[in-house]
């Protein structure tokens, strides 16, 4: 690598999402922010919130609701508006003008910057409504990465979801406008029945005519349906038959996993157990909030060393931040992926930016890149850590199974990091890493968290088990060698 790449890499994570934010996104950024995370508390008032809880789930709704409505709006506009900037650019390209290109390149690049953006706020929406579970939030996407967001399908979402979402304590999501829900074309909540339904839109006679078809078929379970159904079927129908069918598959299996906790993953192929019930995560969102606030105040920098192996920079400007960090990294000995906490905003199985337990003000100074955040995890000091907590928690090999994706794996000079359940080795994926960076959990809790369930804990239940038992020995010995001390005295 030459050295102007390197610079450019070492460069990536202080930079902003976008360059300029004009006024008006400024504005809308801000007002989206409120309906999402604040609109309820201060309709109803924070001290009335116990008072009637049915006033606030509706409040809160609504505020997702006229959120979701400006998003659409503004995503549909700025969608239109690229596909004429597609038009203009290759007209540019056939007039040999480079700049006017180049200028219609540009301006498509900002919008998408924009839509991205917002889709992440819907994104910040579905995970309230389910809860912040990464394991459940992994169950909704596909490992095909579909993304079918357009105008059409966004307009018929919008006319669906004005009649679901007329009912106050219904929510029901646009999974388009989503980045990562490839599950059905809407997600539907009612918060006091519990229940959780996707739903996919068909529109036309052949359409509803297979989806119903499908449906029986996967609920009556008859073993020559499909046979007798298809027989007479063009092969393109037949295809659009076994499409159709597929999906409402995949949307019974993931409804099925999400209600019941457990059920089999499209995305990894694999059935699933969803534990994240029984995790209380601890936070160090304090230490970022600290900073904050010490920036605010004229400070142009501030770093914290979190159960020491997570090292996070704090800073007022992007040179402040390349030189001070990248310094630091240097002098302290520390090494891993230098992330910026809006790196959240382009990978779709983080938590979102507006889920941190951060103020608005806070959030709104991350996102447009006035207060930058950068974070390393340097997991052979994980490692190191957890086995000097827990010592046996953690081991690490080169893994040769073609079945294992590696990149996906948390590594220590090559090596995957794994612990042991019941015998069987449990791979450290990428998910702890991530609620590590974008969840600003602690590390030392997820140490905790994977020592709950492994052998380790086991083996150490048991040798407290033996010590006990050997105290209780030496009692009842000690105890009877009383009793006999006494009936010789007597």
């Amino acid at each position: 690598m030459d050295i102007e790449k390197e610079i450019q890499q070492k460069m990536r994570p202080f930079l902003p999402i976008k360059r300029v934010f004009d006024n008006e996104f400024i504005s809308l950024v801000t007002e989206l922010i409120f309906l999402i995370r604040s609109y309820g508390i201060d309709k109803v008032g924070f001290s009335n919130i116990k008072k009637d809880y049915k006033l606030f789930i509706s409040a809160v709704h609504d505020g997702w609701k006229k959120a979701q409505i400006k998003i659409s709006h503004n995503v549909i506009n700025k969608l239109s508006e690229i596909e004429s900037l597609e038009i203009k650019k290759k007209e540019f390209h056939r007039q040999k003008n480079k700049d006017a290109k180049q200028e219609c390149i540009n301006k498509i690049n900002s919008l998408k910057s924009e839509i991205l953006i917002l889709r992440r706020f819907i994104d910040s929406i579905v995970w309230t409504i389910l809860e912040d579970e990464h394991s459940t939030i992994r169950r909704l996407p596909l490992d095909d990465n579909l993304d079918n967001l357009s105008i059409k399908n966004l307009k018929e979402a919008i006319q669906t979801l004005e009649e679901i979402n007329s009912n106050p304590f219904t929510i029901g999501i646009s999974s388009d406008l989503t980045t990562f829900i490839h599950t059905g074309d809407l997600l539907v909540r009612n918060y006091f029945d519990g229940t959780l339904s996707i739903v996919e839109l068909k529109t036309g006679k052949k359409n509803l005519d297979f989806c119903d078809a499908a449906n029986f078929s996967l609920h009556s379970e008859c073993p020559i349906f499909d046979e007798q159904y298809t027989k007479e079927l063009s092969p393109v129908d037949l295809k659009h038959y076994q499409r159709t069918k597929k999906q409402l598959q995949h949307m019974k299996d993931v409804t099925n996993t999400i209600n019941t906790g457990e059920g089999y993953d499209h995305f990894h192929k694999q059935t699933v157990k969803i534990q994240d019930n029984n995790y209380i995560p601890n936070y160090f969102s304090e230490k970022i909030m600290d900073s904050w606030r010490r920036i605010s105040l004229g400070k142009l920098w501030d770093i914290h060393v979190i159960d020491e192996c997570l090292f996070i920079g704090t800073y007022k400007n992007v040179e402040m931040g390349f030189v001070g960090f990248n310094s630091w990294m240097k002098v302290s000995n520390f090494n891993g992926t230098v992330f910026n906490i809006n790196d959240s905003f382009k990978l779709k199985l983080t938590k979102p930016l507006l889920n941190l337990n951060l103020p608005n003000e806070t959030i709104k100074d991350i996102l447009l890149g006035e207060f930058i955040v950068v974070l390393c995890l340097d997991t052979e000091k994980f490692y190191n850590e957890a086995n000097k907590i827990h010592p046996g928690i953690l081991k690490r090999k080169r893994v040769t199974n073609s079945k294992l994706n590696t990149m996906d794996l948390v590594t220590v000079n090559g090596e995957a990091i794994y612990s042991e359940n019941n015998g069987q080795e449990i791979y450290l994926g990428t998910g702890f890493l991530s609620r590590i960076i974008f969840d600003f959990q602690r590390p030392k809790n997820i140490i905790n968290w994977i020592y709950k369930d492994s052998d380790v804990k086991r083996r150490d239940n048991r040798e407290k088990n033996k010590k006990k038992k050997i105290i209780q020995n030496a009692k009842k010995s000690k105890s009877k060698i009383a009793k006999l001390s006494r009936r010789k005295q007597n």
